[in-house]
């Protein structure tokens, strides 16, 4: 049977997709819809062809970011990308001048469609990892001077955001969580939430205790990712072809860059783990409040992610479209609190 509703949906999406490209100076000859593209922030995308280019059509979420805020992130993907960083996809500029579209009560932008696939843990080579580490280190020295006070240091407001959730968690909110959990009707993911917060309950105390102290360091801040990991970084054989996502991008400490995409790539492995380093390192020094800001990191978001997930599917009642997705990303979770020792 039909579904008229969804056919209408479908529809007056398609429509308001061909309003947005037409705000633009491309000929279209293909336009597939790609949904969420396997990603979880609410964002759509389509394929766009042109006689000359592959181009990606992404429409964000109503609630994030503001104009102002996407105005900020496509300035800064400019300069890095003058500043030789091709990896990186500058938005088109409409006919009217900007970077972005309003339609339909979203935001919408227009990029090149950057080549290669995320595929490093197919494809866990020494060539690829160090490629990959030192784009990082590069977009790094590129965004440097984009700091809001060059030469200033402060404490990292990531983590002292990290500080107040899992402050919030250890208040109310897990044991919130908990009474969820052992209401849900799905196993599956109701013996994952209990594995969770086994974890949760043993390591919580231990890895606040250096959160407050790493709280407090004074470090430099600067434009950075906030969300690179495995899924964001494209290769194209040994070498790094694309960079994706920016969406979270804000002022914080380079350490958090590092931590999260050397944790996503390497996964405990304390030996690629050093690789990754040195190869960050070897391109853009870090100093040594950095060093140590990098072993906190990775702990609390280890204990951190599960939980969120947690919280979204339990407190705020989410619904996700790939569920079996989410399943694997709080399994990933569970590996990573159980080599939460090693750091």
């Amino acid at each position: 049977m039909l579904d008229s509703g969804r056919f209408c949906s479908e529809n007056r999406e398609m429509s308001f997709t061909q309003n947005v490209l037409q705000a633009y100076s491309v000929k279209i000859t293909g336009l597939t819809s790609l949904g969420s593209a396997g990603g979880f922030s609410g964002a759509r995308f389509w394929r766009v062809e042109t006689p000359t280019a592959t181009l990606c059509l992404r429409r964000w979420p109503s609630e994030h970011p503001s104009p102002a805020r996407l105005q900020s992130i496509h300035r800064i993907l400019s300069h890095v990308y003058q500043q030789g960083i091709t990896e990186v996809p500058v938005p088109l500029v409409s006919r009217k001048g900007s970077t972005m579209v309003h339609q339909d009560d979203h935001l919408w932008e227009l990029t090149p469609w950057m080549p290669g696939s995320a595929d490093y843990h197919r494809q866990p080579t020494r060539p690829r990892l160090i490629a990959a580490m030192q784009l990082l280190a590069r977009f790094h020295q590129a965004t440097e001077a984009l700091a809001a006070e060059p030469g200033v240091r402060r404490p990292s407001p990531g983590l002292n955001q990290r500080l107040e959730l899992l402050d919030q968690l250890l208040a109310d909110q897990a044991r919130q969580i908990a009474v969820a959990a052992e209401n849900d009707a799905l196993t599956d993911r109701q013996n994952r939430a209990r594995a969770l917060l086994e974890a949760f309950t043993n390591l919580a105390p231990r890895v606040r205790a250096r959160l407050v102290t790493a709280a407090r360091a004074n470090v430099p801040l600067q434009p950075c990712l906030r969300d690179i990991w495995h899924d964001h970084v494209l290769f194209m054989g040994e070498q790094t072809s694309g960079l994706v996502d920016f969406g979270a991008m804000r002022e914080e400490t380079v350490a958090a860059d590092v931590g999260r995409l050397l944790a996503s790539l390497v996964r405990g492995d304390r030996s690629a783990w050093q690789v990754g380093l040195d190869a960050y390192c070897q391109q853009r020094r870090l100093d040594s409040t950095e060093l140590q800001l990098l072993d906190v990191f990775v702990p609390t978001t280890a204990l951190l992610s599960g939980m969120n997930w947690l919280r979204w599917m339990y407190l705020e009642n989410r619904v996700f479209e790939h569920y079996d997705r989410v399943l694997q990303r709080i399994d990933d979770n569970l590996g990573d609190l159980r080599r939460t020792d090693s750091f």
